[in-house]
């Protein structure tokens, strides 16, 4: 995924250990990879994704964001393979609900059709499910 915003690497990581910390994201879940990249609307881009070490981690009774039970978590292509499985699209939505807090403006994806094009776009596509 590529995050574009005013937020330095040393956020994100802040952002991933307070969403650890508030218990909405596990603490197996890490950055594979995180990338600096240039951006023509921020001061920074990053490519990250979201890798696990445990795929049996999650809360009991689980439910996904189609609201389908997920009694585990799906295995991903990693390159490192002690992450080899998937956040949840909760677990991304609690991450990114952080990153928003600390820059509104941040974008999610490409220029001409972002997957979340500032905090208010985050909230209303996800229908305030991940309100701080």
């Amino acid at each position: 995924m590529r995050l574009h915003t005013n937020l330095t690497e040393l956020d994100l990581w802040n952002a991933l250990r307070k969403a650890v910390s508030d218990g909405h994201i596990t603490a197996d879940v890490w950055f594979d990879p995180i990338e600096a990249h240039g951006s023509s609307t921020h001061p920074r881009a990053f490519e990250i994704q979201l890798g696990a070490s445990n795929g049996g981690n999650l809360p009991a009774g689980y439910v996904n964001q189609y609201n389908k039970r997920q009694k585990c978590r799906r295995v991903r292509n990693a390159a490192n393979p002690e992450l080899r499985f998937s956040a949840t699209w909760h677990e991304w939505g609690w991450f990114l609900a952080e990153i928003f807090e600390m820059d509104p403006t941040a974008r999610v994806g490409g220029k001409k059709n972002p997957v979340y094009n500032g905090r208010d776009d985050f909230d209303c596509k996800t229908h305030y499910q991940f309100e701080l």
